[in-house]
């Protein structure tokens, strides 16, 4: 199998389905239709958002790539993680419907038989050098926040 990758240096990030086909989209309006599908969150925001929350459905894909330079590293961090069966390098690349906009938002992560929901903030540029200002201090608090008791 040829190796590619999702990153073309000329435009960016090459979306490999971008040809798929959107299947359906669940709305407030059809979401009895397809409540054996949603979790209790997804219905949930389906009611309390029903003018504006929707759920695009395209083809399922089990697939994830990264560049060369994460792979590298990945494998350098791996000895370091308390684990053999995880890692994590902090980063996670994907598409972003309509494009990025600043703020706070959510990744749902669907498994078998739950979501979980991770906050996430893209900062402005204002934002990102407070934050750097301040690190130190946060960083801090946090530790002696949750320095283990004995």
């Amino acid at each position: 199998m040829k190796k590619t990758s999702p990153i073309d240096p000329t435009v960016g990030y090459a979306d490999p389905f971008a040809k798929d086909e959107l299947l359906y989209t669940i709305t407030a309006e059809n979401a009895a239709q397809y409540k054996g599908l949603l979790s209790a969150g997804h219905q949930a925001l389906l009611k309390r958002d029903a003018r504006t929350f929707r759920m695009p459905v395209f083809p399922a894909r089990r697939s994830a790539a990264y560049p060369d330079d994460v792979l590298t590293e990945v494998k350098k961090q791996a000895p370091l993680a308390n684990s053999n069966t995880r890692a994590s390098l902090g980063r996670l690349d994907f598409h972003v419907p309509g494009g990025i906009t600043y703020g706070q938002h959510w990744l749902n992560v669907k498994f078998a038989q739950s979501v979980v929901r991770v906050p996430f903030r893209i900062l402005t540029k204002e934002e990102d050098k407070l934050l750097d200002k301040h690190y130190k201090d946060i960083k801090k608090q946090m530790d002696d926040a949750f320095i283990k008791k004995n």
